[in-house]
């Protein structure tokens, strides 16, 4: 099936050998949002969601640097 292209709108190509990600969101409900617009965007590319955060080929930590908390939480996250 083709696709048209919106004028303004870059077509975006993933790397073959990447196919998987992971978002995880921290913070208030509009962070939820852009997580599920992040996802929307890494399908469209051709990634599919991994079952958990360790079999992804890209993991995203979405946070908000209002909450103090979420900054935080996601900081302690990173650290393996």
């Amino acid at each position: 099936m083709l696709t048209k292209t919106k004028p303004n709108e870059k077509k975006i190509q993933k790397n073959s050998t990447t196919s998987s990600y992971w978002i995880t969101t921290f913070g208030c409900q509009m962070n939820k949002a852009d997580s599920e617009r992040m996802a929307g965007t890494l399908e469209k590319m051709g990634y599919t969601r991994a079952d958990n955060e360790l079999n992804a080929d890209l993991v995203l930590y979405n946070t908000c640097t209002i909450r103090d908390n979420a900054a935080f939480s996601s900081v302690n996250s990173s650290c393996f």
